[in-house]
């Protein structure tokens, strides 16, 4: 599926930031997309290549630095955060 690498990077950043994440937007069909201002014709949530995210913890330019340090970088698995099963 296309959204696992997504996940994975998501869940660097998550653990990088130290800080829980909550979802706001992840799978947007065309027809609900297309009832959004704003959002892009060929947005990459119609891919399922696209998260946005928050955190009541952190200010959204932290995250986003967090997340730009990380472009570049291979990602192979999730983290193993002890209150994730395997």
């Amino acid at each position: 599926h296309n959204i696992v690498p997504t996940l994975i990077v998501l869940d660097a950043v998550r653990a990088a930031a130290g800080v829980p994440i909550s979802l706001n937007s992840t799978y947007r069909s065309k027809a609900y997309n297309n009832t959004l201002s704003g959002a892009a014709q060929r947005s990459q949530h119609l891919d399922f290549r696209a998260i946005d995210f928050a955190s009541s913890k952190m200010k959204p330019a932290d995250l986003a630095k967090i997340a730009r340090g990380m472009r570049g970088k291979k990602f192979t698995d999730f983290g193993r955060n002890r209150n994730m099963p395997g």
